[in-house]
């Protein structure tokens, strides 16, 4: 169920959790305290210790197949 929309971000109640519904740099990133998360355009994870500066800014997360 859903409980509650902002824009692109979505809270639900099941086991879907929080979702960003469309991800970029410059839009919604993922703050975690200091980190910053998002998907670039290529379809890798990122991760950055502050706000991106662009959308390759950041290391990406991982092996990602």
């Amino acid at each position: 169920t859903e409980i509650y929309t902002e824009g692109r971000v979505r809270f639900d109640a099941g086991s879907d959790g929080v979702q960003l519904v469309s991800s970029a740099w410059n839009y919604n990133p993922m703050r975690l305290g200091a980190y910053y998360l998002w998907v670039d355009a290529t379809g890798d994870l990122r991760i950055k210790s502050g706000a991106p500066a662009s959308d390759t800014d950041g290391t990406v997360v991982g092996t990602q197949t």
